[in-house]
């Protein structure tokens, strides 16, 4: 009689923890999904995060490469701009040149900005448009053609047109590169 009694009782415990144990289990394994999920979702956001972030670096490295370029175009017209304000100069101090020692020194002045000029050419063909590069080889063209012929007022009467001309062309191609027009 004690193992029916038992047999009763246990079905009556069986009885009454079924449903909850069944709720218990049920709600279990629902978050246990849910802990899946989430582990799923968090991986999906790390990714995200790491894709924006390489994405950021992309983007700041191209928008510093920009700035270092537009800097040297600056830096370029700049230079060559001052050069040929200073060339513009120097043709006039030896149009006005009175005595020989007044001309030797214009035209050391002359020789060294030309030269620096040149030299600065070379860089416009890296930063510089082709109208600009096209300006100066246009320059050094007539200076060649000039170098042969006797120095005289009218002679650096025309180095100084050709100077000042120069410097307009280089001006205008500056604001228009950098939408200043």
């Amino acid at each position: 009689m004690q193992g029916v009694a038992l047999v009763a009782l246990n079905n009556l415990v069986l009885l009454f923890w079924k449903p909850w144990a069944g709720a218990y289990a049920g709600e279990k394994g629902k978050n246990l999904a849910r802990k899946e999920d989430l582990n799923e979702i968090l991986a999906e956001v790390r990714a995200m995060t790491i894709t924006q972030k390489e994405i950021e670096a992309k983007v700041s490295n191209e928008a510093l490469d920009r700035q270092w370029i537009w800097n040297q175009k600056r830096d370029l017209y700049t230079k060559v701009v001052d050069v040929g304000q200073r060339l513009t100069e120097h043709y006039g101090d030896l149009a006005d040149a009175v005595s020989v020692e007044e001309q030797r020194i214009a035209h050391q002045k002359l020789d060294a900005d030309l030269s620096e000029l040149y030299r600065l050419s070379a860089f416009a063909t890296i930063f510089g448009t082709q109208d600009c590069c096209k300006a100066l080889r246009q320059f050094f063209s007539q200076e060649a053609e000039q170098a042969s012929q006797e120095v005289t007022k009218h002679w650096a009467v025309r180095g100084e047109g050709r100077s000042v001309a120069l410097v307009a062309t280089l001006t205008a191609e500056a604001k228009r590169e950098f939408g200043l027009e």
